[in-house]
Formats: structure tokens, sequence, C-alpha cells
């Protein structure tokens, strides 16, 4: 019997798993080539990001570099200028009463620096309010100032370049329409201002304003004691003056005091051939010392008015200080002897006990400690600053600032420094305790600032004016006291 021929059977094929498969294969390969692509792109991004920061480093780099390079010139073009500013200014301050030689001796470099001097001031400005929001009295004040002065050394006032663009540059950019008039009065407020500034003494006493050179005030005695009685009937008068016994029938007499000012004048002089362009480099430096010695003045005049020993002397040219109003009999004295170093022996200093025994002899003007200013000398501040008494007095309280010049504080009462004391010397003062509440400063007005031209002397003179006096209110207190060295 043949074998039967058979036909080989096949595996089942799974066409479902095949196609599960064929896709699983395929989207892999899919997920690499985006994977690859994506790679690809973020190379590309980051080498593009690279080559940017690279590229703005080295332009940065080079933007520093020519800054500074800029910077070197620009700091090598005004290194000149500044100076030859501060040569001006010391100058200036050394011979304020005649600018004509100082402005004469560098008016060449003054003119050929110029733009540079004015562009060093134009620095140190800050304009940042131009929408006529702000005050434009603060925006512009230092253009006004220059303005002023710039006019008074040309003679043209406000009529000068300086002071139309000034003016029409306010006009435009503060939204208001102002004339020299207001220009005017802001030239004299900050000038007097800035007088105030410089002042260390002036600051303790009251200013009196005065409508005429002369003015009469009243002054009430204190009153007595009243009376006690069973009765209605009042055996006295017994409304009396403090000086009057009890029961006197003495009354209260008013009693008057005549205040007073006097003119505090400053000025200069400058050469009729000044050219603008030197001269407005320095005007501010002109202001500041016309401040400066009226505030020296000022100083002067209170502390050594009418006295032997202020620049003043004793013709009334100024108002007595507060040496005359305190010399006359009540004065303390202290034995300096004539020791090797000098007149002034090595023991013989002030001391924060002697400035006390000043505060005694006031009497009821020394009792309030609060209401007592000791104002010293240059060499008495420093012998203070050698005793114990005033390095422990002088941790307590507030510390002073160089504004009001004050430098400590003894037993309650402030302590001011005065560089207006005549030197050190037998006979001269170094201290004074002084109790503000019994003297007032009149002032008849501001600061008035002119100018004039000199035919015969081919020059233009700057003024600076204003009247002021110094008085107490009860004439012959004790509200003040000085140190006094003396021979032994």
């Amino acid at each position: 019997m043949s074998e039967e021929k058979k036909t080989p059977v096949s595996p089942e094929f799974d066409l479902e798993a095949f196609a599960k498969q064929v896709a699983a294969d395929t989207a892999a390969e899919i997920a690499m080539k985006q994977a690859e692509q994506k790679a690809a792109e973020q190379k590309a991004a980051d080498e593009a990001a690279q080559k940017a920061t690279n590229d703005a480093e080295v332009q940065k780099a080079a933007e520093v570099a020519d800054q500074e390079k800029t910077k070197t010139i620009v700091e090598a073009g005004l290194s000149g200028a500044e100076k030859l500013m501060n040569d001006v200014e010391s100058r200036v301050n050394d011979n304020y009463s005649n600018l004509e030689a100082v402005v004469k001796n560098l008016e060449s470099q003054l003119a050929e620096k110029s733009e540079e001097i004015m562009n060093i001031r134009e620095s140190k400005r800050h304009f940042s309010d131009r929408n006529g929001q702000g005050d434009w009295k603060k925006t512009f004040e230092q253009d006004i100032l220059d303005a002023k002065f710039a006019g008074l050394a040309t003679g043209k006032g406000w009529d000068s370049e300086v002071a139309k663009n000034v003016m029409e540059k306010v006009n435009t950019h503060s939204g208001v329409q102002v004339s020299s008039a207001d220009f005017e009065q802001i030239v004299s407020t900050n000038i007097e201002r800035d007088i105030q500034n410089e002042l260390v003494l002036a600051p303790l006493f009251r200013e009196v304003p005065m409508t005429s050179a002369n003015m009469i005030i009243p002054i009430l005695p204190d009153s007595g004691y009243a009376e006690f009685t069973s009765g209605s009937a009042v055996a006295n008068d017994n409304l009396d003056m403090r000086s009057a016994s009890y029961g006197d029938d003495a009354g209260v007499t008013m009693a008057e005091r005549v205040l007073s000012t006097k003119k505090l004048i400053s000025q200069s002089f400058l050469g009729n051939e000044t050219e603008e362009d030197a001269i407005m480099p320095i005007l501010p430096l002109i202001r500041e010392s016309m401040v400066r010695a009226h505030a020296r003045g000022i100083e002067n005049a209170i502390l050594a008015g009418d006295n032997a020993e202020g620049v003043y002397g004793t013709s009334a040219a100024a108002f007595e200080g507060l040496i005359e109003h305190a010399s006359n009999g009540s004065f303390n004295t202290v034995d300096v002897g004539g020791g090797s170093g000098g007149i002034f022996a090595a023991g013989d200093a002030l001391t924060a006990a002697d400035l006390l025994g000043l505060r005694k002899n006031m009497g009821k003007y020394g009792v309030n400690p609060s209401e007592v200013v000791y104002i010293v000398s240059q060499r008495t501040y420093y012998e203070l600053l050698e005793d114990a008494e005033f390095q422990d007095a002088n941790l307590v309280g507030d510390m002073a600032t160089k504004l009001s010049g004050e430098i400590g504080q003894v037993f309650g009462s402030r302590v001011l420094l005065c560089d207006e004391f005549a030197t050190p010397a037998v006979s001269k003062f170094g201290a004074i305790a002084v109790n503000p509440r019994n003297y007032v400063l009149p002032r008849l007005r501001g600061v008035t600032v002119e100018s004039d031209y000199e035919v015969i002397n081919q020059r233009r003179v700057l003024v600076a004016s204003q009247r002021l006096g110094f008085t107490d209110l009860i004439d012959g207190a004790t509200s003040k006291w000085v140190y006094m060295y003396k021979a032994s």
C-alpha cells in the first residue's frame, strides 16, 4: 500500500499582532527622528545664543573702552579748568574787595576755559522737572542768581543775554509768566538765606521787623506783691513795681526802649574792560565771597561791636555788641600769670567750672540752663577739651551740628564756638555767657545788591547792603557775663 502524499500545513499567521509590531516600530522610529531633530534644533539655538552673548560682550567691552577713552579725554580737558577754578576761588576769598585784580590776572585763562568751566557747573545741576508742575523758583534758582550777578558785572541788569535766556527758559518750561521783579525777590531771599546759614551767633536772638530806621517799643517792669486784707478797702496801692517795698505806693511806671538799625555794606570792584566770558565762570565765587563778608561782619558786630576788641572800633560805626554790654563792670577775670609758655601760665585754662561761675553771676537770668548759651574762642574751646568736667558734662544731651556752631553742653547749657574773638592776650576776653531772651535783632529790610559805574576809575562797583541792629531789652541787666584774662 502506497503512502498518501500530504500537503504540509503552515502555522497559523497572526495578522493583528504583526500589525501592532509594525505600528510600534514605526512609532519608535518617528520618535527617534523627532528627538534627533529637536536635539539638533536645541544645539543650533544654543550656538546662536552663545554667539549672541559673545558678540554682546565684545560690543560692551568696546563701548566701555570708548567710554573710558572719552572720559580720559574729558578729564584731561577739565582738569585744567578745575585747577583754574580752585585758584580763582582762593584768590577771590583772599582779595574779595579787589575783584578787578583777580579777574585781570586770570582773564585770558578764564575766557579760554569758559565753556569747560560752565560745563562743569552744568554737570552738577539737576533739572529733572521740565513739565511745569514743579517749583520754578527752586529749579532755576542758580540760573537766576547767575543772571543777576552777570547783569551787575556788565551793567546791563536784567537786559543782559544771560538774563533774557533765563527768563525765556523759565517762561517756556515752567508754564508761568515771570518778570524781573520776581527774580529780584528770589535773589534777595537766597542771599539772605545764605548769609543766615553762615551765622553762629545771630540765630540765637529774636529778629524784630522794622518799618523805619528807629522804632520805640514799650517795656513793662515786673510787678510787686498783691495785698491781703480782711475788709473791702485796700490801705495801699497793691500794683507796684517789683523793686518797690511791700506797702509802698510806687505804682508801675512804663519804660521804653528805642530800637535802631545801622547799614552794613560790602563792596567789590570789577574793571571796565572785563569780558563777559571771563566773568561768567566766577559769578558763584563772587556771590559766596559777598555772603561770607556780610556774615563775618554781623558775627563780629554782635560779639564785639563798638568795642576795641572788634574790627569796627569804638567810633560807634557798629552797634554795641555783647562784650561792650558786658564789660561795664560785669565780668570775671582770671589770673593768667606770665609762665614759661608766654603770657599764659600752663595751669591757667578755662574750665567747665569757670563757665558755671559766669552763669552764677547772671542771677535770675542764669537759673534756667536751657536759656543760657556760652560763647567761647578757639583757645578756650581747646582748653575745655582738656577739662575732665567738660568731657563728662558733654556726654549729656544732643551733640552739636556744624551749622549752628554748637560744640557741646556744660551743665545743660549749650557751648558755641565763635572765631571772632581777639587774639588771646592780657585784658582780652575769651568767653561769654548770655541769655539771648533779653536781646533782639532789629531788621529794617533784607539784602539789596546793586552796582554802579565809576567813570574816573573806569571800573564797576558791586555793593550789597542791609540794615540791622542789636540791643538788649532790659538795660543794665545781668543777662551777660564775660571771662577776661588779666595780668598777675
